[in-house]
């Protein structure tokens, strides 16, 4: 005779997730679930028992994984922390070589310059967005930006990014205390060692030489 009763989990659908499944290996989109246990009469839930760990289910393959894939950034909000990370690093860098804090020029080469960075990498940015984060520029979400993008880049792309800030602080002559200073703050945001943002800036200082 069939037994009528039981143990079943059933599951809850929380919300829908965005994430890099382990799996597929690409950006998915999946739900967040919760799974619960019940004491079944046939096909019906009657009892709620133990609320297991909740779970993201890849729409794609149904693979199941710790909610702590969610803190793996997939693509779309890498290019989002990128973006935000260059744009408010250049102000960081602009703002430094100003002579005062009542100083709201920003120079030809220095704004060219700028806005190459930005343009080159595909991202659309002119001087009117250079000048409105200049004025708005907030210091400490400038070292977050970079810290959350620090874990995504390479040695190598963190040395390019220092690289691609020193040119902008370049552009208009020598290389003023100021922006040194503030170059060393980039780097260390990023997690780079001492003698490797040293390097940079010295490899740097020595490219309008040789052009």
């Amino acid at each position: 005779m069939r037994r009528m009763w039981g143990v079943k989990v059933r599951r809850r659908v929380i919300a829908q997730a965005s994430f890099v499944c382990p799996r597929c290996g690409v950006d998915r989109m999946g739900s967040e679930v919760e799974p619960q246990r019940w004491f079944m009469i046939g096909r019906a839930p009657i009892i709620p028992l133990a609320t297991l760990p909740r779970e993201i289910v890849c729409g794609t393959c149904d693979h199941r994984s710790d909610p702590g894939v969610l803190e793996i950034p997939t693509a779309d909000q890498l290019t989002e922390y990128l973006t935000l990370s260059m744009r408010s690093s250049i102000a960081f860098v602009v703002r430094s070589g100003r002579t005062s804090a009542l100083d709201f020029s920003i120079g030809e080469p220095v704004g060219l310059a700028a806005v190459g960075v930005m343009t080159t990498g595909g991202h659309e940015y002119d001087l009117a967005q250079l000048r409105h984060d200049v004025a708005n520029i907030d210091d400490d979400q400038t070292r977050a930006n970079l810290r959350r993008l620090s874990a995504e880049l390479t040695p190598h792309g963190k040395q390019c990014y220092l690289n691609r800030m020193a040119a902008i602080a370049l552009a208009d002559g020598e290389m003023s205390a100021r922006e040194r200073m503030a170059l060393i703050d980039l780097g260390v945001a990023l997690g780079m060692s001492a003698p490797h943002i040293n390097g940079v800036l010295a490899v740097a200082a020595l490219q309008p030489e040789a052009a």
